[in-house]
């Protein structure tokens, strides 16, 4: 893992330069990405809940707008813990750690889905 970044003065046009710009464009890009696949992980339930009833689950209407409220809810709630432990274990950190754990819902979706059997409350968890 890169070390911390020490010094950050981007006002410096020499700095900007040599090291700065280098380092921002290299966490745009990335933060990007994950940005990206973290929405797609949150849109994805959306999705899939319309097409529930066509490949065999019986939930009620209102199961369905809860499976699709639910990401938004719990991405907004985990968002204040994650305010919180930025300055504690670094940006970087965090980033990777949130991006890695977003394969849960991924996977567990995956799996899910696969049998009309499996009950509503493993979509909720």
């Amino acid at each position: 893992m890169a070390a911390m970044i020490e010094n950050w003065n981007v006002e410096n046009p020499q700095f900007w330069e040599s090291t700065g710009k280098k380092i921002a464009w290299k966490t745009l890009t990335i933060t990007t990405l994950t940005l990206i696949f973290s929405f797609a992980t949150w849109f994805m339930m959306s999705v899939i809940v319309v097409k529930l009833p066509g490949i065999g689950f019986k939930f009620t209407t209102s199961q369905l707008f809860w499976l699709a409220a639910m990401p938004g809810l719990a991405g907004g709630t985990l968002r204040i813990i994650h305010t919180f432990l930025l300055p504690i274990y670094g940006t970087r950190n965090i980033v990777t750690f949130a991006t890695i754990l977003k394969l849960i819902p991924v996977i567990g979706i995956g799996l899910a889905i696969m049998d009309p059997a499996t009950p509503f409350w493993v979509f909720m968890v």
